[in-house]
């Protein structure tokens, strides 16, 4: 995480110790390698369940708050899972991991409800990282879930966070207490950007080719900040 954005994407230690996890991998090795990350940051408690249907019963009897999921068919469609996890508790944050998130269709599960996801190999950064994202980010928009397909839907997630950061930016000239607000929508303007180059089809120039047809079709809504100026310099010419 850049220093800069640091202080403003943090857990504290009360928080932490709100959280508790279920690790659910079928490899032995990740599963005792991320129970020790997650220790070392302080994060006190810790379960653990090595496949799909042994996570649900673990769930049923044990509070829970994050849940740590590999994102592999175990015994269930993992899918399946994500969706039975939910129905048992609405508020779970649940984290998806994978060695290759765009082959695992990673992307698919975000809307289905989970709320992060961490790349393997798995290192303390990266594991942490994901952990604050998950806890700390808002849901995925509705305008995101309702798009034609991928790349559409990942061009909306960067346009939607670029103009938040834009509002936040506008709001800074006239009140100083937004300019605290500045560096976290900055580090979510990033994150979507590299989800976006990350999980759309074609990779960058996939994700470039997407962002910019987003921005031609914005440009023409009369409500967006495009749409408003395209607007206004038509009445003008018109009023010359």
């Amino acid at each position: 995480m850049p220093k800069n954005l640091e202080s403003s994407l943090v857990l504290t230690p009360a928080e932490k110790k709100g959280i508790s996890f279920l690790v659910v991998e079928s490899n032995s090795s990740d599963r005792n390698l991320l129970r020790q990350i997650l220790r070392n940051a302080n994060f006190e408690t810790v379960y653990e369940a090595n496949n799909h249907l042994v996570a649900k019963e673990k769930l049923l009897e044990r509070k829970v708050t994050h849940v740590i999921f590999e994102s592999k068919k175990i015994n269930i469609p993992v899918e399946e899972f994500v969706e039975s996890l939910l129905a048992i508790d609405p508020k779970l944050t649940l984290i998806a991991s994978s060695s290759n998130p765009q082959l695992d269709d990673v992307f698919n599960l975000l809307t289905k409800g989970a709320k992060g996801y961490i790349v393997k190999p798995l290192t303390h950064e990266g594991v942490e990282q994901a952990v604050i994202l998950a806890t700390k980010a808002e849901p995925i928009p509705e305008a995101v879930l309702k798009a034609k397909d991928r790349n559409e839907a990942l061009a909306v997630l960067v346009t939607l966070a670029l103009d938040k950061l834009a509002n936040i930016l506008k709001q800074t000239e006239e009140f100083e207490t937004a300019k605290k607000e500045v560096p976290r929508a900055f580090f979510f303007l990033q994150h979507s950007v590299e989800m976006a180059i990350t999980f759309c089809k074609g990779g960058e120039e996939g994700y470039l080719e997407a962002l910019v047809k987003e921005c031609i079709e914005r440009q023409n809504v009369p409500s967006s900040r495009l749409g408003r100026l395209r607007k206004r310099i038509k009445s003008n010419i018109r009023v010359a």
